[in-house]
């Protein structure tokens, strides 16, 4: 609206989804920021970092992700993915599609031997 026109992309549809009609609203309608707290509050940011730290919890994030098998982890951005531009039945699919792919690549056989040997250290 700042710009004299309305955003795009898409994104008065997604912003709304997330965030809710209200504060969808009052974001797209005035232009103004919100605060970090009324982000994550919203759903629009997942974690909230102290001045100074985002990067290195930036970093730490990525590396624990990193450490996760990647096809899991492509599967998984994918089906969440899915899950967000489409109905609950496609979203679905598209999981079940993404379990299949992963057992037929062996995804999951590192992950299950390591739970099975935490498991069976406890």
């Amino acid at each position: 609206m700042n710009l004299g026109i309305l955003p795009g992309d898409g994104a008065t549809q997604r912003l709304t989804r997330v965030a809710g009609k209200g504060l969808a609203m009052r974001m797209m309608l005035t232009g103004e920021p919100i605060d970090a707290p009324t982000a994550y509050a919203a759903g629009l940011v997942a974690a909230l970092a102290p001045p100074g730290k985002a990067l290195e919890e930036a970093l730490n994030l990525a590396v624990k992700i990193a450490e996760k098998n990647p096809i899991g982890a492509t599967l998984v951005k994918q089906a969440v993915k899915a899950s967000y531009e489409t109905t609950l039945t496609a979203g679905l699919e598209s999981e079940r599609q993404a379990i299949r792919l992963a057992f037929a690549r062996g995804a999951h056989v590192e992950g299950m031997r390591k739970f099975l040997k935490k498991k069976g250290s406890a």
